[in-house]
């Protein structure tokens, strides 16, 4: 089956699609806060309620204004989940009033009265835990951004969009809404945990003290968890914790997801011995790891009431903290797929290959390691350096998005005008990028990239743009983007000359030493021209690289 389009820009369109979804991002205004309990009433059941009465599908709100449109996604859809539809914004706040809490909406931008981005808006005060994606066929890269941040959308569908790739998106904000519920119940859980902890407080002024050590051990459980960044730090905190509220116990906790492929376990306290208590880590879904817990004492005392309580306690915290790190993980390959996807976007609008991000990456890591083995930077130039540098190389042109077809596509030469507009490419890629890091968190590839994307066109004698920053003021990986980028250039075809060979390329970039490129950058690319022609020779274009590109 095929979803029916609308009439977008032709350069959205590309060989071999199946037919797209129509839309675009517009930014919305924001509803006052007085306003909000009058236009947005209490849905009529909460997350546990969604849990408690018997419902066999998560409920999908598809909004658009073609019905063609809205046919063929309840076709798609309406095998596995509950869709409604709507033709317009006002139309789908109606439908959530009077039908919510969706799991999962999915809109359209060009809808009469209220756009895509102005209801997601709505949503997002309104409904805040149903999960957003938003679907346009329009290439304009601010306007995704702003979506991001004012709808929180989960994922941003370019068009065209095949049916596959509908059904994927839906099915991963479906488990994405299952785990914000699952957060809520064992929050309640562990609420009510909590408070039957506290009503075991006994008269005994021992049992008592002993109640009083469990509950510390537990508050302190929680509040260690909340600081660690990993799977492996969780399952060595519970058990080491945990030893400590069951009196030096054995304990043995394991973790593991095989969905996303993730396992650890940590021990603490010795050996378990023969006999054993089993305290399961449980999600809603199903289980996610154990708690073993050694049955009998180094002086000899059993489990009793008290010590099942504190690890049935510490399994609900623990569930929590495991749960919300692999949330992170979901959250952080959201991130990095939404990078991935702005970077094609960019590299499929101008005239450049997909090996030309190979090559570069291999260029830069080359040069890279050819400093550190120099002795140049060894300090800065690690492997997480190393690692970062081929993750932010493909982001270095993301700008380009931002840069009319008519400026970016010339195939002759660019006028004075022109060249301004086209050097604007920096500060549009680095704005976009900064956006994203101010959502995601300071991750190491993405502030590198940010660097190579403000600052690859950068002189090192301070006359190159944005900011006609010089020398060590350029960040290093922007300075050996910059030797990379221009060899690659130099020895690749253009519309509007033949590529120079690999010694005329060498020949500038050795010139331009201590003028446009670092010295050191240049001293280890001539250390290592061989390796460098090798690279070029094996990811060379060939005529098949430009015929397979989308049409512009």
């Amino acid at each position: 089956m095929v979803l029916i389009p609308k009439v977008f820009p032709a350069r959205i369109l590309r060989p071999g699609s199946q037919g797209p979804l129509p839309g675009a991002l517009l930014k919305g205004p924001r509803a006052r806060a007085r306003r909000r309990a009058r236009e947005y009433p209490p849905p009529a059941t909460n997350l546990l309620s969604l849990q408690e009465r018997p419902q066999l599908k998560h409920k999908i709100l598809v909004v658009d204004d073609m019905p063609d449109v809205l046919a063929e996604a309840r076709h798609l859809l309406s095998k596995t989940y509950e869709v409604h539809v709507a033709r317009s914004g006002k139309e789908a706040l109606e439908c959530c009033r009077e039908h919510g809490p969706f799991s999962v909406v999915l809109t359209d931008q060009g809808m009469p009265g209220m756009n895509g981005t102005e209801f997601l808006a709505h949503m997002r005060r309104g409904w805040p835990d149903t999960i957003r994606i938003m679907m346009t066929g329009y290439a304009d890269l601010e306007l995704a951004i702003e979506a991001l941040h004012e709808g929180a959308i989960f994922r941003f569908l370019q068009k065209p969009i095949r049916p596959r790739e509908l059904v994927d998106a839906v099915e991963g904000a479906v488990a994405r809404f299952g785990r914000i519920r699952e957060e809520r119940i064992l929050t309640q859980q562990l609420q009510f945990s909590r408070e039957s902890l506290l009503s075991l407080t006994e008269s005994l002024e021992d049992r008592l003290a002993h109640q009083i050590g469990r509950m510390r051990g537990l508050q302190r459980l929680a509040l260690r968890l909340t600081r660690t960044s990993s799977l492996a730090e969780v399952a060595e905190v519970t058990a080491s914790t945990v030893s400590k509220v069951l009196s030096n116990r054995a304990v043995r906790v394991c973790l593991s997801d095989e969905e996303l492929g993730f396992e650890a376990c940590a021990g603490a306290g010795g050996d378990l011995g023969p006999e054993i208590h089993e305290e399961p880590i449980r999600v809603i879904d199903g289980r996610l790891g154990m708690i073993q817990v050694a049955d009998w004492g180094e002086r000899g005392e059993r489990l009793d009431e008290g010590d099942r309580e504190a690890l049935l306690t510490a399994a609900s915290i623990s569930a929590i903290a495991a749960n919300n790190q692999l949330a992170r993980h979901q959250r952080d390959l959201a991130h990095n797929a939404t990078v991935l996807a702005l970077k094609n976007l960019a590299s499929n609008r101008d005239d450049e290959t997909d090996k030309h991000l190979e090559r570069m990456c291999a260029y830069s890591r080359v040069l890279a390691e050819t400093m550190r083995d120099q002795g140049r930077h060894a300090d800065e130039i690690d492997e997480a350096f190393l690692r970062d540098l081929e993750g932010s190389i493909p982001l270095h042109d993301i700008g380009k998005v931002g840069i009319p077809d008519s400026i970016l596509l010339k195939p002759d030469g660019l006028e004075e005008a022109e060249w301004r507009i086209m050097e604007k490419h920096t500060t549009i890629g680095a704005r976009t990028i900064r956006k994203v890091l101010d959502q995601s968190g300071e991750q190491g590839f993405l502030r590198m990239g940010y660097d190579i994307a403000f600052a690859h066109h950068e002189h090192w004698d301070g006359s190159g743009y944005p900011r006609g920053i010089a020398g060590a003021d350029i960040p290093l990986a922007a300075r050996i983007a910059a030797v990379a980028d221009s060899y690659d250039a130099l020895t690749s075809w253009r519309p509007y000359r033949g590529p120079w060979s690999h010694q005329e390329a060498v020949a500038h970039v050795i010139q331009e030493s201590g003028k446009r490129f670092d010295p050191d950058v240049v001293e280890a690319f001539r250390s290592r021209l061989a390796e460098i022609d090798r690279i070029r020779a094996r990811l060379a274009d060939t005529p098949d690289d430009y015929r397979m590109r989308p049409a512009a």
